[in-house]
């Protein structure tokens, strides 16, 4: 399976521009098949993702056969798995060769008489997709990725195991911070060099771990380069559904409220995951759609918040 991002990072990794449409349904149904997926309920999974396909065809993504072919395999249902890595492979290019080799998820489908073609015609994909690469910095926003999601990991278990105000918890949180400043250098450094480098020349985790790490800098950082990430998006450089969390994280340091409902906080009172306040609640679901986000009732349900949007009088419990 591709790797879900931590809270207050990103959920929906979508290839939808700023200002286009997408059905809502597509993006209904693939929050309820990530989510089930996360729920280790794979067959369920497996079946929302082939009812994306029986009606969403056209809007899915190298990255949502993928995913289909993981739940299906994990439900030792080897055909279909096979099935939908063939749609990711040779339909939409996928060219992930490090990680289809070492997900865990396939590893039912390692022994399938296609398997071989499949692993090759990756390798094959990926290497004329990095033709146009800038390898030196493509290398370093892979070690960043590692440094920023690798320090991240643990926090669930951390927090479980000690509690969120422990002392652990807070050596942890001092310890993310440190890590943060430092990758923030380094990234700064490679847009004021580069601009803000499309997957073209960056790699499709090298495109994110460049928002990433100005997602988790300062509200100086943010207000610097998201001007520059708009552009981007504008661009095709980088992803309507990033700069919406990158939005709702600088509205809501300048003390205005979110704009898309993608900042989750902790209830003061319950401890509980709950949405910071929302600017016209009532449409929140139409801006999501534009910029490429499942409805905010879907996306609540990746954070256990049970969400209703009852005429913009929204409730999260």
């Amino acid at each position: 399976m591709r790797n879900f991002l931590l809270i207050l990072i990103i959920i929906m990794t979508t290839q939808v521009g700023f200002g286009q449409k997408s059905g809502n349904q597509y993006y209904r149904l693939l929050a309820q098949a990530q989510s089930l997926y996360q729920d280790k309920d794979y067959l369920k999974s497996a079946r929302k993702y082939t009812e994306i396909y029986n009606n969403c065809k056209s809007k899915m993504r190298a990255s949502d056969y993928y995913d289909a072919s993981c739940s299906y395999a994990l439900s030792n249902l080897p055909d279909s798995a096979m099935h939908y890595l063939s749609f990711a492979v040779n339909d939409k290019k996928y060219n992930n060769f490090t990680h289809i080799q070492s997900d865990s998820d396939l590893t039912r489908l390692h022994t399938e008489s296609a398997w071989k073609a499949i692993i090759d015609k990756v390798k094959y994909n990926q290497q004329r997709a990095e033709k146009n690469y800038n390898r030196p910095v493509v290398s370093l926003l892979d070690s960043i990725f590692k440094l920023d999601q690798g320090g991240r990991k643990t926090a669930d278990d951390i927090e479980k195991k000690n509690g969120y105000q422990s002392v652990e918890m807070k050596k942890y949180l001092r310890d993310l911070s440190l890590c943060d400043s430092l990758n923030v250098v380094l990234v700064t450094s490679i847009i004021d060099k580069y601009g803000w480098l499309g997957s073209d020349k960056a790699g499709e985790q090298g495109n994110t771990t460049l928002f990433l790490v100005i997602q988790h800098a300062d509200k100086k950082v943010h207000e610097k380069y998201l001007p520059i990430m708009r552009q981007a998006v504008m661009n095709g450089n980088a992803k309507g559904a990033h700069l919406a969390l990158l939005e709702d994280r600088n509205a809501l340091e300048e003390g205005r409220k979110q704009i898309y409902g993608s900042q989750v906080i902790r209830d003061s009172k319950t401890g509980k995951p709950t949405f910071a306040p929302i600017e016209d609640e009532k449409n929140v679901d139409t801006r999501r759609e534009n910029i490429g986000l499942e409805p905010l009732e879907e996306y609540a349900k990746l954070f256990h918040i049970n969400y209703h949007n009852f005429d913009g009088k929204g409730s999260a419990n």
